[in-house]
């Protein structure tokens, strides 16, 4: 897989600056797992090889297409939770999702540490954010975000 800079990431901080989130350094990789829900077609993300603005330390990621699903793994990253959503640091990135394109909702699997937590991307004034299904799909029961 070819290693390149992320300078568009799939979430943004919208929604999240009130309420009471933490932030949560990563040391090992995560997985995020893009899941048109469509019969035909996988999604098709673009990112471009460039630095990330306002970012000193370069992230990068590698990018796996398998049926329906597109892989992205990042490395050096932090995360942001909230009870509402999820969000990755730094916040200044957007990308394109194609969640009309494909005729259903967009979902997003984070998987870290052996669990995996479900989301569906929702689109706002600010961009994409994360709404969490409260179902892990990896594990029985609710999973209750810090």
């Amino acid at each position: 897989m070819r290693r390149v800079l992320l300078a568009f990431v799939l979430l943004s901080l919208a929604g999240c600056d009130s309420l009471g989130t933490d932030i949560v350094a990563l040391d090992d990789v995560l997985v995020v797992d893009l899941v048109a829900e469509s019969p035909t077609s996988p999604p098709v993300l673009g990112f471009v090889t460039e630095g990330i603005p306002g970012c000193a330390t370069p992230i990068a990621y590698e990018t796996r297409v398998a049926s329906d699903v597109l892989t992205v793994e990042v490395e050096g990253l932090e995360i942001t939770r909230g009870p509402t959503c999820l969000a990755l640091i730094p916040s200044s990135f957007t990308v394109a999702l194609p969640s009309t394109r494909y005729g259903g909702p967009l979902t997003v699997d984070v998987r870290h540490r052996g669990e995996t937590d479900r989301y569906t991307v929702e689109f706002g004034g600010e961009g994409p954010v994360l709404v969490p299904v409260h179902t892990s799909v990896t594990r029985p029961g609710p999973r209750s975000l810090p």
